[in-house]
């Protein structure tokens, strides 16, 4: 696991780089560069412009993430080989899975749609490239970018709680428990399974023997990927919160003195702490620069309140929560929630995944504290 750096000048001079980067770009028509100048923010990624310049925004940010963490599996151009061949057409296979992933994902719905995965995505790819890739094997890797790809798949823009409080089919299905997540699990592998990622059909004449032990890695990946796809997006509940740090903590002191994760005895260990850092990513967006960070804030803000605005259609006699009555809603509901979020979720949370990525967490907490104080100030305005 990595240690801190002592000086902060290379980061600042990169942060530099990136900010002329983006404003070379502002005024480029082609939609790959100003992708790839977005890209090039780091932590000050911007999904909402990402979004609006690309297509397939999922699928250009998980490509890109992909092509840059495991090169042997997924890059631009292969020469005619048959082993290249088959890597290509696992790549594509990969492809068409997110492809169907991101369909899934409604734009009706405020805060729970492609735009955030893509900006979890972006912020598992912001962590790999800031130590985190050191410290996983390439399976790992690939499973914890395709847990962010899928996280949120077919939301459905409502809580677990008023899941199970209209007793819908999905409540039903899971029992009350983690509704949303399993269903994000099942798709996620219903749609792999669909598009047949882990089928090897490369057709090249092989020994019996050869193709066998092919089917054997390719079985052992696709098991290794759905275990860490079940645990880590149902992590992502927040009522597992609580849980997620403690079990990821009692990981971190079994392994001490290891020298990376993807040497931790065992897998349980490896994939709570993907989990952990999953979780992590799925609430990075406070971090983001203040414009977007407080977009964020007030996106999943008014997606509490159209769940509230249903909640009273159906004749709730008592709402899931205050934080979901438009009625109580005011200029700096959303900025309140966000201090509130920042100060006992996330700040908790980042300050252990400093055991792993202490240089993928010191400009998120500095970002962090100062869009914290941003929100005060809107308060602190607002009681004028």
């Amino acid at each position: 696991m990595k240690e801190a750096p002592t000086s902060s000048s290379s980061s600042s001079s990169e942060e530099e780089e990136n900010e002329n980067t983006l404003s070379k770009s502002e005024n480029n028509e082609n939609d790959e560069d100003d992708e790839s100048a977005l890209l090039s923010r780091g932590h000050l990624f911007d999904a909402f412009k990402f979004t609006s310049v690309s297509k397939n925004p999922l699928v250009k940010i998980s490509t890109r993430v992909f092509e840059k963490f495991l090169p042997d599996l997924f890059v631009k151009r292969r020469r005619r080989t048959k082993e290249a061949n088959a890597k290509t057409n696992f790549a594509r296979k990969v492809k068409q899975w997110v492809s169907q992933i991101e369909s899934s994902y409604q734009d009706s719905i405020d805060y729970h749609n492609r735009a955030h995965a893509t900006d979890v995505t972006q912020s598992i790819g912001y962590m790999l490239g800031n130590g985190l890739r050191e410290e996983l094997d390439d399976v790992e890797v690939f499973a914890l970018i395709c847990t962010a790809v899928a996280h949120d798949c077919g939301h459905p823009g409502k809580s677990n709680l008023f899941l199970v409080e209209t007793k819908s089919e999905k409540a039903k299905r899971w029992n009350n428990e983690a509704v949303n997540e399993n269903g994000h699990v099942e798709f996620a592998i219903e749609a792999f399974e669909k598009c047949e990622v882990f089928r090897n059909d490369d057709d090249d004449v092989r020994s019996s023997n050869r193709r066998s032990d092919e089917k054997n890695r390719s079985e052992e990946m696709k098991e290794t990927v759905y275990e860490i796809l079940k645990t880590a997006i149902l992590y992502t509940d927040m009522n597992k919160h609580e849980t997620l740090i403690e079990d990821f903590r009692e990981a971190l002191e079994r392994n001490r003195g290891k020298k990376a994760i993807k040497e931790w005895a065992k897998k349980e260990d490896v994939h709570v702490a993907l989990g952990y850092v999953l979780h992590c990513a799925d609430v990075l967006n406070g971090c983001r620069p203040w414009p977007v960070a407080k977009k964020w804030a007030e996106l999943i803000t008014e997606e509490f309140c159209k769940q509230g605005d249903v909640e009273k259609s159906l004749g709730f006699e008592k709402l899931t929560g205050a934080h979901v009555d438009r009625a109580l809603r005011t200029d700096i509901t959303s900025s309140r929630q966000a201090i509130k979020f920042a100060e006992e979720t996330v700040k908790p949370l980042y300050g252990l995944l400093k055991e792993i990525v202490p240089n993928a967490v010191e400009p998120l907490l500095t970002q962090l504290e100062l869009n914290v104080e941003k929100h005060r100030a809107l308060i602190q305005e607002s009681q004028r």
